[in-house]
């Protein structure tokens, strides 16, 4: 025989009611094109947010999330991982391999710090 108890009918009401607010908070997001919130958990303070200056790992993993590089390693192929664009729309190397020249994407804007 199934025993519910007062302490089961407090957990199931504070449980719904949990469910409640973050469906409800997720509805109102998209009725008001609020700004995603994300949020993270890191091990330490990172040391700088510098991406030419990051060697740790609490700080590249939240410069990992602000900044987006020229290109990336596509790890959705076989390895050896091919590079693609990704700010850039494309680039292209020169025969002695000295310079790249990229072509970035309409609207992209990239500084050198």
């Amino acid at each position: 025989m199934l025993r519910i108890t007062k302490c089961h009918l407090i957990l199931l009401l504070v449980v719904s009611v949990g469910v409640l607010l973050v469906h409800g908070e997720a509805l109102t997001a998209e009725k008001t094109n609020a700004p995603l919130k994300i949020r993270t958990c890191i091990y330490s303070d990172p040391v700088t947010l510098d991406p030419a200056k990051a060697r740790h790992t609490p700080a590249r993993s939240i410069l990992y999330n602000i900044f987006q590089g020229l290109v990336a390693f596509d790890n959705t192929a076989e390895p050896p991982f091919p590079i693609i664009p990704v700010l850039a729309k494309s680039y292209k190397v020169s025969k002695d391999a000295k310079v790249i020249t990229f072509e970035l994407h309409k609207g992209v804007q990239f500084h050198r710090g």
